[in-house]
């Protein structure tokens, strides 16, 4: 892979230091305050070690890197990599990427590629990112709902009968997405968050599947595909 001249190749360990200096003085705190913020989170770090730790004389565990992380009240990844920059992270070191790339590994949303952005062994990963997948899902179904809920109530404000009558179509769409979701966790294995008791009433009003399978057809094709034993909704 060909680097520009101004392109640095940095570990993690290189940026973490050094992001930790810069957010650190972003936020107008001195070592000592952010010791003192991770106090407040219940940790405990000394200035000095902090100091170490941007001058990278000092590891830090992984305990500490997420009470810096929430004392400087930063999303994690923004302490690992230097993002808005040219310089390429060190993940491994056959991984040299851009930090955009190492980003979307980080957040579930690509493989973890060489320098030459090869991804290996993609099936392995995906099936590892699958709760992520799931969790990206059910917020977009979440969020879909929300938002047809308050259109509901803003057509009803304004007595708008066409819109109400359009949020009403835009609330069962909705439903019927937030219970497809939720039944891939349930064939997952995995236990979705509570949903809130209205939303399951009118699922249950509506006839909408919520627990693993909708059909009868839909097991079918489950055990086709190589799945174990399962329920369908009406039995689990």
């Amino acid at each position: 892979m060909l680097l520009r001249m101004d392109t640095h190749v940095k570990t993690v360990e290189e940026v973490f230091g050094e992001r930790l200096e810069t957010l650190r003085k972003r936020a107008g705190l001195s070592q000592k305050q952010l010791a003192q913020r991770v106090t407040e989170h219940g940790g405990n770090m000394h200035q000095t070690t902090i100091l170490r730790t941007e001058r990278g004389e000092r590891h830090v565990t992984l305990n500490e890197f997420m009470l810096l992380a929430a004392a400087l009240n930063v999303p994690p990844p923004a302490l690992l990599l230097p993002l808005g920059t040219e310089d390429l992270v060190e993940i491994t070191p056959r991984s040299r990427i851009h930090p955009h790339l190492a980003l979307e590994w980080f957040a579930g949303e690509i493989p973890l590629v060489d320098s030459e952005r090869w991804a290996v062994d993609v099936e392995e990963w995906a099936q590892a990112a699958e709760p992520i997948r799931l969790h990206r899902a059910l917020r977009e179904a979440q969020d879909a709902l929300h938002a047809a809920n308050n259109r509901r109530r803003h057509a009803e404000y304004l007595g708008e009968e066409q819109g109400l009558r359009d949020a009403r179509q835009a609330i069962v769409a909705a439903l019927h997405d937030l219970g497809a979701v939720l039944r891939e966790w349930s064939r997952a294995g995995l236990k979705a968050p509570g949903m809130p008791r209205e939303w399951t009433d009118q699922m249950d009003a509506l006839g909408i599947a919520y627990k693993k399978f909708a059909t009868p057809l839909e097991l079918k094709r489950f055990l086709e595909e190589g799945g174990g034993e399962a329920t369908t909704s009406e039995e689990g």
